[in-house]
């Protein structure tokens, strides 16, 4: 909004890459036949982001092809164990356990309790977790997270 009708509209032939794969995914290819080669990060998150609802075989074939739950890099992973949680994939259990109760960062926190929390007795798991986590955290996300959770972390 705002801008004028003849502004440049960028492109990206790296994202047009990373949406051909959804396109392809989507359509039924498997994990396997993707062309995801040389991805960086914000490929990697431009995908992730974009798959939307998927039944969590579909999750699993591409946590076996692209070791997604055994990522390194923090964005790719609190990505994927977004998308993990919210589509009923358990297979990003354990890992999503570990990295909320190792990672502080209100940004990627954040959208992770909030995909427990819309998830079935998600907000049960959420509060076991944070209980353990919480003391980890800086005091902007323990106040985030509590608010999110109703919790009163005073006491």
């Amino acid at each position: 909004p705002g801008l004028p009708d003849d502004a440049p509209v960028p492109s990206s032939d790296a994202f047009a890459a990373v949406d051909r794969a959804l396109a392809a995914f989507r359509a039924g290819a498997e994990p396997r036949d993707l062309a995801t080669d040389g991805w960086v990060t914000q490929q990697w998150q431009r995908f992730l982001h974009g798959l939307g609802s998927v039944p969590p075989e579909r999750l699993a074939g591409l946590d076996a092809e692209f070791a997604l739950t055994r990522s390194g890099n923090s964005e790719v992973l609190s990505a994927w164990l977004e998308v993990g949680v919210r589509n009923g994939y358990r297979g990003v259990d354990r890992r999503l356990e570990l990295f909320l109760a190792t990672v502080g960062r209100r940004k990627f926190l954040k959208p992770l309790y909030e995909a427990l929390l819309a998830s079935d007795g998600g907000r049960e798991r959420a509060l076991v977790i944070y209980q353990r986590a919480r003391p980890r955290y800086h005091a902007v996300s323990q106040r985030t997270i509590d608010a999110l959770l109703g919790v009163d972390g005073s006491r």
